[in-house]
């Protein structure tokens, strides 16, 4: 046997190996195609969930800022409102005060025996007259708040 016979039988070898790993190759280049179209389709989805999500996140925002500030004018409200009670309140003691004095100072006259005064019964109904208005006052800031 010559040389070039071993040649050839090498080189056929190699050509069956060559054509082995380019039938692989194919089989493998067919799956990488096969892959990359269901890639591109994950990739799709992917963009469209995203763009979902910040949409989402959008009007979250929106909501949030809204509703920040619904609360913020309903605290103001309440703080105004809150100023208006505690000088009704004050007002309210002022008057309860003073009608507490009338009324003692009626009930020691009448142990004494005598009349009470025109000035004590015009403090009195002078004294009624600012928890009226109070109450008028206290009606409109409950009315406000609703």
């Amino acid at each position: 046997m010559t040389l070039s016979l071993y040649v050839d039988i090498a080189l056929a070898a190699l050509l069956v190996a060559t054509v082995f790993y380019a039938a692989r190759l194919n089989r493998r280049l067919g799956m990488l195609r096969r892959d990359r179209g269901e890639l591109t389709a994950l990739i799709s989805q992917f963009n469209a969930a995203t763009a979902a999500a910040e949409a989402a996140m959008q009007g979250l925002r929106a909501s949030a800022d809204n509703s920040g500030r619904a609360l913020q004018e309903a605290v103001e409200n309440a703080r105004g409102t809150l100023t208006d009670l505690k000088l009704l309140v004050d007002r309210g003691e002022q008057a309860a005060d003073r009608l507490d004095e009338a009324i003692s100072a009626g009930r020691g006259l009448e142990r004494s025996g005598r009349a009470v005064p025109s000035g004590i019964a015009a403090g009195f109904a002078a004294a009624s007259a600012p928890a009226a208005a109070g109450r008028a006052a206290l009606l409109k800031a409950i009315e406000r708040m609703e």
